[in-house]
């Protein structure tokens, strides 16, 4: 007798999916954007990682499959559009940063100026005193103009800088959308 064993077909099935998982920082004003820019290049928001969510920032916790077609062009893509929105950032701070260190050192200037008027009361030099003194408020007042000045002067100088950040950033989104598919 003859045993007859017949080997049946093992059913086709997809290979196990990996994914890659990334934690993204993003300031909270724009998280919508760091979204959508980061789906566009394959990326699943998963939600929030509460452990590494700041004040100012949100972590955003994402998955991609790893198999994704073109997957080295579209993260060299994605680490210019990462540049770009770092450097959005940047650009976005120096609008009111630059101009707050200028009108902070006016202040502190304005301030020597006054404690110049107390020691020259204390002295006995009264016009000398009152001619510090209003200098020193003078330098006092100033800041508050050179500030709002400084920082609309600021961002009409960076506004192109950023739509060009912001251009780069839909241009890669685009590629990376039209490589996937």
């Amino acid at each position: 007798m003859t045993a007859m064993t017949s080997i049946a077909a093992a059913p086709q099935t997809e290979p196990a999916a990996t994914f890659e998982y990334a934690v993204v920082s993003a300031p909270r004003a724009k998280e919508s954007l760091y979204r959508d820019t980061y789906s566009n290049f394959g990326w699943t928001f998963e939600g929030y990682d509460q452990a590494a969510t700041g004040r100012a920032n949100v972590a955003l916790r994402l998955k991609r499959d790893r198999r994704i077609k073109n997957r080295t062009l579209i993260q060299e893509l994605q680490r210019t559009s990462e540049t770009a929105l770092d450097a959005i950032e940047s650009l976005e701070r120096s609008r009111t940063l630059i101009p707050s260190v200028v009108a902070y050192v006016i202040g502190i200037i304005g301030c020597v100026f006054l404690g110049g008027s107390v020691f020259a009361l204390q002295g006995g030099a009264g016009l000398l005193s009152v001619i510090l003194g209003a200098i020193g408020i003078a330098w006092w007042i100033a800041p508050l103009f050179t500030y709002i000045g400084m920082r609309v002067a600021r961002t009409n100088k960076v506004a192109p800088r950023i739509a060009a950040q912001y251009q780069t950033i839909y241009d890669n989104t685009d590629r990376a959308l039209r490589l996937a598919a």
